[in-house]
């Protein structure tokens, strides 16, 4: 019954995400790469899925296992908390990267400079 909330929410979120992105990607490139760029988003989005997995399932592993009750809860919430940091490195990656007209102003000084 306690993740009941936590996960609608999750999920409710995460359902603004996911089309946001593909909007935002495959308005980044000409229309002709558009496919290629929907294409690359999924494979993308599809191999974080399965390293997340892999990275959650490994901390679980590391600091628990599934032989009583108190070991299974020692490991699941040393899963959700790495978990839950992944986020926090995203948000610092975000903030840390060059803004969109910084990136369009260095592209068209190279443009112009050959």
């Amino acid at each position: 019954g306690t993740l009941v909330l936590p996960l609608i929410i999750s999920g409710i979120g995460i359902s603004f995400v996911f089309p946001t992105v593909a909007n935002a990607v495959v308005a980044s490139v000409k229309l002709s790469d558009a496919g290629v760029a929907a294409g690359t988003n999924a494979a993308i989005g599809e191999l974080a899925t399965v390293f997340g997995i892999a990275f959650v399932g490994a901390v679980f592993a590391r600091y628990g296992s599934y032989a009583s009750a108190t070991s299974f809860v020692h490991g699941f919430r040393a899963a959700i908390t790495a978990a839950a940091l992944v986020p926090i490195l995203g948000i610092v990656a975000a903030l840390l990267a060059p803004s969109r007209s910084a990136t369009l102003a260095t592209a068209a000084a190279l443009a112009e400079a050959d």
